[in-house]
């Protein structure tokens, strides 16, 4: 009789670990939009994952019927593009009115390439080879006595790049997988393994992004209003904050603020990178830990007025913004 089975995301327990930790954060995100695996749908990315274990069973039957399973699968990038994965699983499987039956069932392994992403679209694309082998775990818990091949197609696209007259849409997002299933025997025990296409989508509604895109210029708005040059330079920081979700990289994020608010606070100066990391100059002042948002700054500070100073008094230690805003283009000679 077929067992039915409960789905990972039902009845599952499972433990995710991160194998590198050095730029883990920037998979799985096309910009600003991060696409989650579901229970129809796989990673459209290849990643560095230990997943150990992942359990699921069905509740037993009124005849007493019973299936549970445990599963691990790794996945390891040999390229920054290119992964490989690979896994099994062993059941218990308890008939009505029979002897129950354990073992493995059949172990699976899969190449995948990041095929594209695309940040300012917010897509991305993956394709492989995925195939469970056969003869590598115990037919009687129904691993099959044939190798099947399955070319697969994942995806993932994110509206964050609608206009803005159709911003209600820009937290919405669509993933999915497709393969088919090519057995290289054509019958086992009198039945025939025949060829399936596999599908599965998902519609995705991201609050998060939501929140993220409104919150942080909401907030700006919300303690600089009333301050006497917010609509001086409002229109320039409010694109550059709709235009954090078409931007592809942190690194770039930073850099183009960087540039806007030295353009702002007519500052002229010439940026220059290094092509390795210093944890610390001998030669030329470091001040890239002088200030800190939760540590008390070493640099001096003077006083200006702020639109809240009445009920809190000269808050130092505040973002660039704050002078802007207050002092308008009288901040270049705060800060000279």
């Amino acid at each position: 009789m077929p067992f039915p089975r409960l789905t990972a995301g039902a009845a599952c327990a499972a433990l995710a670990i991160p194998l590198l930790a050095g730029d883990a954060g920037a998979h799985g995100f096309a910009g600003a939009r991060f696409f989650p695996a579901t229970i129809l749908t796989d990673d459209p990315f290849v990643a560095d994952e230990l997943s150990l274990p992942t359990v699921a069973g069905s509740p037993r039957d009124a005849d007493g019927a019973h299936e549970f399973g445990l599963d691990w699968d790794l996945a390891k990038r040999i390229t920054p593009d290119l992964g490989i994965s690979f896994g099994q699983g062993w059941k218990y499987l308890k008939p009505s009115g029979s002897p129950a039956v354990t073992g493995l069932d059949a172990f699976h392994a899969g190449l995948d390439y990041q095929l594209f992403r695309d940040g300012p679209r917010e897509a991305i694309g993956l394709v492989g080879l995925h195939a469970s082998f056969g003869h590598t775990g115990r037919i009687a818990v129904g691993a099959p006595d044939f190798t099947t091949l399955s070319p697969t197609v994942a995806f993932g696209k994110g509206f964050g790049d609608l206009p803005q007259s159709l911003s209600w849409l820009r937290p919405i997002a669509i993933t999915g997988n497709m393969s088919v299933d090519f057995p290289t025997k054509t019958t086992s025990a009198d039945t025939i393994n025949p060829n399936n296409f596999n599908y599965g989508f998902a519609f995705e509604y991201s609050l998060e992004y939501l929140q993220r895109q409104r919150l942080h210029w909401m907030g700006l708005e919300t303690c600089y209003r009333r301050s006497a040059y917010f609509e001086y330079y409002e229109d320039d920081l409010a694109v550059f904050y709709q235009k954090q979700q078409q931007i592809p990289y942190l690194f770039d994020y930073n850099e183009q603020l960087l540039q806007l608010l030295l353009k702002l606070t007519k500052i002229k100066a010439e940026i220059k990178y290094t092509d390795e990391y210093h944890p610390e100059y001998s030669t030329i002042p470091d001040f890239r830990t002088s200030i800190h948002p939760k540590k008390e700054t070493e640099l001096e500070q003077k006083s200006y007025f702020q639109v809240f100073e009445e009920r809190k008094g000269f808050l130092k230690n505040l973002s660039i913004v704050d002078l802007l805003f207050n002092q308008g283009p009288q901040s270049i000679n705060y800060l000279l």
